[in-house]
C-alpha cells in the first residue's frame, strides 16, 4: 500500500505546531494561544468563537427537534424500530438516532468533523507506517 502524504497546508502548519509544541515528562504540551496563532489572515477568535457558539446552539437544537419528532413518531407507530437525522453543519454533519429496545427508547447523537480532503487519513496512514517502520528495524 503506497502512503500519499496529506497535503502542503498541512505540512506546513504541522511544522509551524511543531515548533510551538514542548515535552514535559509524558506529556506534548501546546501554548494557549496555539489554534489563534495559526488562524489564518482575515480570521478572528471573536469570528471562530462566534462560529462554534452557534454550531453548539444549532447541533443540540437539531437533535432536541428530531429526537422529539422521533419520539412522536415511534410512539405512534411500535414497529418502527430505528430513525435517523443527519444534517449539514457547514463543512461538517451532525447526526442523531434513536432506536427503540426492551428499556425503550434509546437516543444517541454525534458531530462529525469531516476529512474533505482525506488529510486526517492520510496523516493516520503515515504515522502508522512510520511506527510499523521503527518496530521492525
Amino acid at each position: 500500500m503506497s502512503t500519499k502524504n496529506p497535503s502542503k497546508t498541512v505540512l506546513e502548519l504541522s511544522a509551524r505546531i511543531k515548533g510551538a509544541l514542548s515535552v514535559k515528562d509524558d506529556q506534548v504540551i501546546a501554548p494557549d494561544t496555539l489554534y489563534a496563532d495559526t488562524l489564518p489572515d482575515g480570521l478572528t477568535m471573536d469570528t471562530v468563537n462566534r462560529v462554534h457558539d452557534h454550531r453548539n446552539v444549532f447541533n443540540a437544537s437539531c437533535h432536541l427537534a428530531a429526537g422529539q419528532l422521533m419520539t412522536d413518531v415511534m410512539n405512534k407507530d411500535e414497529s418502527i424500530q430505528q430513525m435517523t437525522f443527519e444534517t449539514g453543519v457547514g463543512k461538517d454533519m451532525s447526526a442523531f438516532a434513536t432506536s427503540r429496545g426492551k428499556d425503550g427508547l434509546s437516543y444517541v447523537g454525534s458531530y462529525i468533523a469531516s476529512d474533505h480532503n482525506r488529510d486526517i487519513e492520510l496523516v493516520s496512514a503515515s504515522l502508522r507506517a512510520k511506527a510499523k517502520s521503527v518496530a521492525s528495524a
